[in-house]
């Protein structure tokens, strides 16, 4: 009976420390598209996509590519989830935020 009360304590405060489920400090705008500039293009286009699966954003490039960022909570911002290359992110002052990776920029729909 001790065991039991002290697992159950113990889930409970590990789930109060993982803090409210789905509670993310940077709010992205759903969009189908949005504009990225890839390979050092000069002009951004409205041609790369987005999915957001929990804290974990994936931007998709037309070709296929893509590059995978972990959305902190702590209000922090936007880091690579993976790869060699850090994730740069600066807030805009148009409500959007820009996001670059080696020679890829991307303009984000969100605020943080």
């Amino acid at each position: 009976m001790r065991r039991r009360v002290s697992l159950m304590l113990g889930t409970m405060i590990w789930l109060a420390a993982c803090g409210p489920a789905g509670k993310s400090a940077v709010q992205i705008e759903p969009t189908s598209n949005m504009a990225c500039a890839l390979a050092f293009a000069t002009q951004f286009t409205d041609s790369c996509g987005y999915d957001l699966v929990r804290h974990v954003l994936t931007l998709n490039h037309p070709d296929g590519g893509f590059r995978r960022l972990r959305i902190l909570q702590d209000g922090q911002g936007i880091i690579a989830a993976d790869g060699a290359f850090p994730a740069i992110s600066t807030k805009k002052s148009d409500g959007r935020v820009l996001i670059r990776i080696e020679d890829d920029r991307y303009l984000l729909p969100a605020t943080f």
